[in-house]
């Protein structure tokens, strides 16, 4: 009765899901649990110098913004900007824009105190894990969006944040190995990650704190994890296929853009620009509305959108 009931259960989600899609979630189980998985993203960072200092800084690929023409008013009476600065500076992050919590390291859950190990596989990661609690609590931190607190503080008060800025994402290096750990068990958390590096990279690219064998290590970072979003975009666009997609895809394009230095810049271009037309018109229709039916999710998309046209 219980392989029936499986097999009705089984019928149900090909039917509401499609069978691309249970197909896909089926041999995506089996390399996981073979291990094939372990060898499409093997562990080890990549070891190279992809561009002299000098000559990166020379490189102005069009961005969000010219850090040395920026016409913004400076503001110092931002009190509640200098406020989650100084919780920042006491080792305290804001989580979901509500919480703030007192983390250690990159990898313990605040809420439950579970610390994940930094050194497995993340195909054998359990992010479904009653004791760990909810992952979405350990991966807030690693996205990196406190570092635009950081950056419009070291704006708008003139306080060179950029030992800060580039020592966090550093420590990030350190203790997160090449596919190991739970950081690198979401894709779309990668790509946002990124997105926020290449925007605090963008920012520093002049700072003397910034010298060549830390550019080195942050793009052979970047670097690895693009090359992790690539190799793992189909996952997303079958077996998730919402913002998650548009995340990974508005990632490889920015990179592939702002990095013109790696082999695969040019591929990573093309095939992020097409894949994030594609779902934008697959995932909104023309009346506006985004198929999650969700305000949050909406908001990201359009953050995703106004970033991408910018």
């Amino acid at each position: 009765m219980k392989a029936v009931r499986y097999l009705i259960l089984l019928w149900h989600i090909g039917r509401q899901m499609g069978w691309r899609y249970v197909l896909f979630r089926a041999g995506y189980w089996l390399q996981a649990k073979t291990g094939l998985l372990t060898l499409r993203f093997p562990k080890g960072a990549t070891p190279k110098s992809f561009i002299s200092i000098q000559e990166w800084r020379n490189q102005t690929p069009a961005f969000l913004f010219d850090p040395d023409k920026l016409s913004v008013q400076r503001n110092a009476g931002i009190t509640d900007l200098k406020w989650r600065v100084e919780q920042i500076r006491t080792g305290m992050f804001r989580y979901f824009s509500g919480e703030w919590f007192e983390v250690p390291d990159w990898h313990t859950n605040p809420i439950t105190g579970f610390a994940y190990p930094k050194s497995q596989h993340w195909s054998k990661v359990n992010d479904l894990s009653p004791k760990a609690g909810d992952i979405k609590y350990l991966w807030e931190k690693s996205r990196f969006t406190f570092l635009y607190d950081l950056i419009r503080y070291d704006f708008h008060f003139s306080e060179d944040q950029s030992a800060t800025v580039l020592g966090l994402i550093a420590d990030w290096i350190d203790h997160n190995p090449v596919n190991c750990g739970p950081n690198w068990k979401c894709s779309q958390e990668i790509a946002l990650r990124v997105l926020n590096w290449t925007f605090a990279l963008h920012y520093y690219r002049l700072s003397p704190t910034l010298n060549q064998s830390l550019l080195d290590r942050i793009l052979c970072s970047i670097y690895d994890q693009m090359r992790h979003v690539e190799s793992n975009i189909r996952f997303s666009e079958i077996a998730v296929r919402n913002n998650h997609v548009l995340t990974e895809a508005l990632g490889l394009f920015t990179t592939g853009l702002q990095f013109p230095c790696f082999p695969e810049s040019e591929q990573w271009r093309t095939h992020g620009k097409r894949l994030f037309e594609q779902e934008i018109c697959s995932q909104i229709t023309p009346e506006g509305t985004y198929l999650q039916f969700s305000m949050n999710y909406h908001r990201v998309v359009i953050q995703l959108m106004a970033w991408g046209r910018t």
